[in-house]
């Protein structure tokens, strides 16, 4: 409780000091990143936070219109459509956190148009500060330190591999790879303090990432960063089309033994076969509506004895297919992939804020693969994470033209915001 008072009134003090020099947008967008990296087990505090204030200061067309159906199909199933059981609301409040997160990437992208510059540098500068934090804990711990120690359960299953502050080996990875996500466009940027740091970030996350020993986050990682360097445009790139892979490829060469160990001892995966196929089991038993947020152990514990001992299919899409059904699974799922349609029709234009566009895409293959081998990415403030840097990315993408030089704040999509009037009202006050 102390802990959460104090954390609370550091992001109070920060948020006001912020917002007379700095502005809401660079601080919100820190503080965000800082809290959902660093702690993605209690991060939903500060977003729920955000988001709220969020709310207060926009008034009105507050939030994205795609997420709406999501939150009236939740709030019809849990008075009509699904049973009660243990988990149920808090299953529901993380659907909500997502959505939150959402908002404030988004929101953090809106105010920061005539700011934008000191939202890129806090970005550099908060995403190195997170990789420097997790890699130094890592070290740490393979040294042998008992910090951020994991529980018993997972300790077992996870021996000699470093968890950095999150908890599990499997969520620093993932927390990692959406810091490298926002760190990617960063590379391009016209200031040279940002692109030496964001650099240098991705170095240490790597070696972070290869401590962890994690295959699919290593391996997503790797893709995250190639496919970025073969979709970037040409003109101006050469660091971040063949230096960055380079110095990237060869930090992970250092880790690969780990990696490959690991393989050799779990070519299958465990007991994914058996976990998918009672999954389906479960979909096929509630194809529309499913059995509710956080409502797949307990129903499908009843099917199969591994899964009632607390593991899920290890497929988050499927997972959450069977939690909320085919109906709301699409509604979950479908504003990325608006997201992503955004993104392919600029990704080919040279302009630094197509970059966020351009990094969406390359995340893709990524969170895919991390999305069909676990279901990690659904794990604490995890998902938070996944939507506020697809948010911000996507605002800064659709928001802002010539994002390093704000005189033309025309946008892309409309549908979203109304920019230019909130833009006229910004420059009055």
């Amino acid at each position: 409780m102390i802990e959460l008072v104090l954390v609370g009134a550091w992001g109070a003090l920060a948020m006001f000091v912020g917002t007379l020099k700095w502005g809401w947008g660079a601080m919100a967008g820190a503080l965000a990143i800082l809290a959902l990296c660093l702690d993605p087990r209690n991060g939903s505090v500060i977003i729920f936070g955000l988001a709220v204030i969020a709310v207060v200061m926009m008034r009105k067309n507050t939030m994205p219109a795609r997420f709406i159906p999501l939150l009236v199909y939740v709030a019809v199933g849990l008075l009509f459509a699904w049973p009660d059981y243990n988990g149920k609301l808090s299953g529901a409040v993380q659907i909500l956190l997502v959505v939150a997160a959402w908002t404030v990437g988004l929101h953090v992208a809106r105010v920061s148009a005539l700011r934008l510059n000191d939202l890129l540098r806090w970005l550099a500068v908060v995403i190195f500060i997170i990789a420097i934090i997790q890699l130094v804990v890592c070290i740490l711990q393979t040294a042998g330190v008992p910090i951020f120690v994991t529980g018993e359960r997972t300790a077992e299953l996870t021996e000699g591999r470093a968890n950095g502050t999150t908890g599990h080996p499997g969520s620093l990875g993932k927390v990692l790879f959406f810091a490298a996500m926002l760190c990617l466009p960063l590379t391009r940027s016209g200031d040279r303090i940002n692109r030496r740091l964001s650099y240098a970030s991705l170095v240490l996350i790597m070696a972070a990432v290869g401590l962890s020993a994690s295959r699919t986050n290593f391996i997503a990682l790797l893709m995250l960063v190639l496919v970025w360097a073969l979709i970037i445009p040409s003109a101006k790139s050469k660091g971040a089309k063949i230096v960055l892979p380079g110095v990237i490829l060869l930090v992970g060469l250092f880790f690969l033994e780990p990696i490959l160990e690991r393989f050799d001892e779990d070519p299958m995966g465990g007991q994914r076969a058996r976990f998918m196929s009672v999954a389906l089991q479960v979909i096929g038993e509630n194809p529309l509506f499913g059995v509710g947020p956080n409502g797949y152990l307990p129903y499908a514990g009843d099917i199969d004895l591994l899964t009632g001992q607390g593991w899920r299919v290890h497929n988050v899409f499927v997972l959450q297919t069977a939690e909320l059904g085919i109906v709301g699974a699409v509604a979950l799922f479908l504003p990325l992939v608006f997201a992503i349609f955004a993104a392919l029709k600029v990704w080919r234009k040279p302009d630094f804020n197509s970059d966020f566009g351009r990094v969406m895409i390359a995340a893709i293959p990524g969170v895919i693969l991390m999305g069909v081998t676990g279901w990690g990415l659904w794990q604490g403030s995890i998902p938070a994470l996944w939507f506020f840097a697809f948010g911000l990315c996507y605002g800064l993408m659709t928001m802002v033209r010539n994002a390093e030089g704000p005189n033309d704040q025309s946008t892309i999509d409309p549908f979203v915001y109304r920019v230019r009037p909130a833009l006229r009202g910004a420059k009055r006050s």
